[in-house]
């Protein structure tokens, strides 16, 4: 997926969120304890700040201390908290624009692919998450999937640049064996061993230990713990400890 189409899937969302933030700004967030939906407006912004910041730097690394200052304070205000949000978004999504893809930006994540690309990656995929969370807790009866193209993208991500350092070195307690993931709804097949050590999934069709068959975006949002592995929209196979301990998995 190239830059531009990121950044379409990450203006569109994190419009949504505020929106759906905007409804019912005291929604609280299930798979962020402490949270409301408000929260999750002055999140994105606050972190739409810092990646405008990174990507300006060049390649250096760039701490959140060094951020202007913040979301408004005032925590009844949130229309305010949500024209900021946008704001801070058109200015990243204008930074992000006019970068150069392969030009050096500091990121954290575990592949080492230190460019502003993976910003353009990380920030969809992040927003699309959120954007449901929103939507989950705002408005429930309008959360829309995530876009099963994004969703595939994400799960590659997942898997390259957060879960190694979970895997690494001796696993995780309750989950082991192989695991297979395949998507219904659009091309996405992943095997992967989760015993620990290196984690490098390859993408085919290959028997493992345990299955997981659902929408792209449902295999996401499992994932990330956002919806357990349920009949109604999982089909699973195997080993079911591997699937219910994924939970112990928090990131």
């Amino acid at each position: 997926m190239d830059a531009k189409t990121y950044l379409g899937y990450l203006h569109d969302d994190a419009t949504a969120l505020g929106t759906a933030a905007a409804r019912a700004p005291a929604a609280a967030v299930a798979p962020c304890p402490g949270w409301v939906a408000a929260d999750l407006v002055a999140h994105t912004g606050q972190l739409y700040q810092w990646v405008d910041a990174i990507v300006g730097a060049g390649g250096e690394r760039v701490t959140r201390r060094t951020l202007p200052p913040g979301p408004p304070a005032d925590p009844e205000g949130i229309d305010r908290l949500v024209e900021w949000q946008r704001q801070t978004l058109q200015q990243m999504l204008s930074r992000l624009g006019e970068a150069d893809p392969d030009q050096p930006a500091w990121n954290f994540g575990a592949s080492g692919d230190h460019r502003v690309g993976f910003w353009c990656r990380r920030m969809a995929n992040e927003t699309a998450v959120h954007r449901w969370d929103a939507q989950s807790a705002a408005t429930p009866g309008t959360v829309g999937p995530i876009a099963p193209e994004l969703a595939v993208d994400g799960i590659d991500e997942y898997f390259a640049e957060f879960l190694p350092p979970k895997l690494e070195p001796g696993g995780v307690d309750g989950i082991g064996g192989s695991l297979h993931l395949h998507a219904t709804d659009v091309t996405g097949e992943w095997w992967l061993d989760l015993t620990g050590g290196a984690v490098e999934p390859r993408r085919e069709h290959a028997k493992a230990d345990a299955a997981v068959r659902a929408t792209a975006s449902d295999l996401l949002l499992w994932l990330w713990n956002r919806v357990p592995a349920t009949p109604d929209r999982f089909e699973v196979f195997g080993r079911r400890d591997t699937i219910n301990g994924w939970v112990t998995i928090t990131i």
